[in-house]
């Protein structure tokens, strides 16, 4: 096929209209439509045999999320409507923990609890794994585990009612021993990225984790200030990695949720806005109703 015509197949055309700038980050300069599935061919022909197989197959280019990698064409409003609110329990004692899941059982389907023992962090929380076996609640559990040597203490936290365990990219010399563990266990998996924490090395692990957790604060106590430089990792996050699953957490309140989204967040983590209220359902709600703003 002659490249003009392959240009002109109405199929093309469409994918070319739903493709920003963002496709190929590292031809910024190359605006055009036209050099862009230009680049795609060339770069990448595998890719793009792909494209047109599913394009005859179909009749068109139904852009899904499993697809984003290959055209970015999820707006910020778009993926604004697919934003999770996870309430995030950071407590020193187990019955605190269970109190505050009881809170939110009614307005959520996750909850995610929080672990440090002072070893990762400057101070220390619940992070006892024997209570969860006490723990009955119909939510979905996202452990958040800030403890350093995952690679020797992963296997204490692979409990039956744990769904998805994230831990800090720094806190093991050994994620790919961490994360098989995880998933052997049927368990999603995510990483942690702090501030201080290396989002390359983070970025190395993208086709082996299900998410990737954007820590805003210093990992530690629940109410801490946003540390400016972090919080725009989620946008580069997205622009390096359009089909990974971004949660944010720390510092997350109606302010700054908005912000998070539309840098790309599809899941945002949220403490002292959720549990410092007097209604703990209707927090909820507002900080749904404003990831989905418009």
């Amino acid at each position: 096929m002659h490249f003009r015509s392959f240009l002109a197949h109405p199929h093309i055309t469409q994918y070319m209209r739903f493709t920003p700038a963002v496709t190929l980050p590292y031809f910024a300069p190359l605006r055009s439509a036209k050099h862009r599935i230009y680049l795609d061919v060339v770069l990448n022909p595998l890719r793009s045999i792909f494209i047109l197989a599913k394009a005859a197959a179909f009749g068109e280019m139904k852009m899904s999320h499993k697809r984003r990698a290959l055209c970015y064409n999820v707006s910020v409003n778009e993926r604004a409507k697919q934003i999770e609110i996870i309430p995030a329990i950071n407590a020193d004692s187990f019955e605190e923990i269970k109190r505050r899941v009881k809170l939110v059982e009614p307005f959520v389907e996750w909850v995610q609890i929080d672990a440090a023992d002072g070893t990762f962090t400057k101070n220390t929380i619940w992070h006892n794994p024997e209570d969860l076996a006490f723990l009955e609640t119909p939510l979905k559990i996202e452990l958040h585990l800030m403890l350093d040597k995952m690679e020797r203490r992963i296997g204490d936290w692979l409990l039956p009612n744990v769904h998805r365990i994230i831990f800090h990219i720094s806190a093991t010399n050994d994620p790919d021993f961490v994360i098989k563990k995880c998933k052997e266990a049927g368990k999603q998996v995510g990483i942690a990225v702090g501030p201080s924490e290396s989002f390359v090395k983070a970025m190395g692990y993208r086709k082996k984790v299900d998410l990737f957790q954007i820590l805003d604060v210093y990992p530690g106590l629940s109410g801490s200030e946003i540390v400016e430089s972090s919080s725009k990792r989620t946008s580069e996050l997205r622009d390096f990695c359009g089909e990974c699953i971004i949660e944010v957490d720390g510092g997350m309140n109606k302010k700054t949720v908005k912000v998070a989204v539309d840098g790309g967040a599809n899941i945002i983590v949220a403490a002292s806005a959720i549990f410092g209220a007097e209604d703990v359902g209707k927090a909820i709600e507002e900080l749904k109703k404003e990831a989905n703003k418009k």
